[in-house]
């Protein structure tokens, strides 16, 4: 008779410890589950990147103790102003959204970022480990086995989420097939020293030249987005500027940029959001464009239904392989749907071209953002339905 396999090092080993990483091993924490949080980086991105945090999010966060403390950092975005051709052509308001967040929170992602990691220390079962950079996943005997980079011990876990990010390597050493959309659409983006006047409100600027998107950040900071014909390269001093005073007649001053980055929305759908004992989380299993801020909030929904099953999986009740196949077809869905509403809005706004404008104003001016059409939109946008009907599911 073989002897018993030794206990595993832990319960539950998180790969990455971006938002959605650091958020379900906050979730876990409650559980009494001993969790690993494997962080190859030694210290948190310094670049804003995802800001905008929807209600829902808001409220899985509230379950922690921690809407409060997001609340009083971020800025509370109610209205999105839109401008086309003609002038401004509408208004998104998220004011009338049921519930104790009636707007989209505007937080970097770094701060949020900290935020989850100091609630973290508060937990002795959960470990944040940083400088691990895992480089083998083996199945075997009831638990995962990771290899790392870095000399040293391997580690042990009963389950392994992938949260490591759109490329994921664990996903790649799964050899999970993956379906991989890119839009054709580019983007430059830039943090200013806010003197706009614009105070909390965002506003979007459809031209016949292409998109300029401006948002609120704490601070006393604004974001500026401009889209771009092709993928650039090099930035030159100034651009963002000088793009934004051709396209909506606004002067930013070059020297008060913070940053630049660029981006070029792509979307990625995988096979499987699981093998075995390794379950993909977050844009590890889907990932879409960040027009619309969909990403991260999918992510924190998918970390929300994992919090609520992995207790259940690793104490052996029920069937592992029903409630994975449940984690699967439920944030597929919830994923699609959120993927496809953010291309079509994006596909919307990057029209380019007098006729096309003229045609987008009498679409959005006319239709959308109009009486239960705006309310709609902003409902949409503010994934009031996507997490509500996976989190209803999860607790029938």
């Amino acid at each position: 008779m073989n002897p018993p396999s030794p206990a595993p090092d832990c319960d539950v080993a998180i790969v990455g410890a971006g938002p959605v990483g650091l958020l379900l091993a906050n979730l876990l924490g409650s559980t009494g589950l001993k969790v690993a949080v494997l962080e190859k980086n030694l210290a948190p991105p310094s670049h804003s990147r995802a800001i905008g945090i929807t209600p829902p999010s808001l409220e899985i966060l509230g379950s922690l103790g921690l809407s409060d403390a997001f609340v009083v950092r971020g800025v509370k975005i109610q209205d999105v102003h839109v401008h086309g051709v003609s002038g401004q052509i509408g208004t998104c308001s998220f004011r009338e959204l049921p519930g104790a967040h009636p707007y989209i929170l505007s937080l970097p992602q770094q701060q949020t970022l900290s935020l989850l990691e100091q609630h973290l220390r508060l937990t002795p079962n959960v470990a944040l480990l940083r400088g691990r950079e895992v480089a083998q996943v083996e199945s075997a005997g009831g638990q995962v086995t990771l290899g790392f980079m870095e000399s040293g011990p391997k580690m042990t876990a009963r389950f392994v989420i992938a949260c490591d990010g759109w490329r994921s390597p664990i996903r790649q050493h799964l050899q999970i097939p993956v379906r991989e959309r890119r839009y054709g659409c580019h983007f430059v983006m830039g943090d200013f020293i806010d003197r706009s006047g614009m105070a909390e409100q965002a506003h979007l600027f459809f031209t016949p030249d292409g998109a300029v998107e401006s948002f609120p950040l704490p601070g006393g900071i604004r974001r500026w987005i401009v889209q771009t014909p092709g993928p650039m390269l090099v930035i030159p001093r100034g651009f963002i500027s000088r793009i934004v005073q051709q396209r909506a007649g606004l002067v930013l001053d070059a020297a008060s940029q913070l940053n630049h980055s660029t981006f070029n929305p792509q979307r990625l759908d995988c096979a499987s959001l699981y093998r075995g004992r390794v379950i993909l989380c977050g844009d590890a299993a889907h990932a879409m464009s960040p027009i619309g801020g969909q990403g991260m909030n999918v992510g924190f929904a998918d970390a929300e239904m994992l919090a609520e099953l992995l207790p259940e999986m690793v104490r052996g009740a029920g069937d592992p392989a029903e409630k994975l196949e449940r984690y699967e077809q439920e944030r597929r869905r919830a994923a699609r749907i959120a993927a496809n509403r953010a291309a079509q809005g994006m596909w919307l706004g990057t029209w380019t071209g007098g006729s096309a404008s003229w045609l987008r104003d009498v679409i959005l001016g006319g239709v959308l953002l109009q009486g239960p059409f705006a309310r709609l939109m902003a409902s949409r946008f503010a994934m009031m339905d996507v997490p509500r009907e996976r989190r209803e599911a999860v607790k029938s």
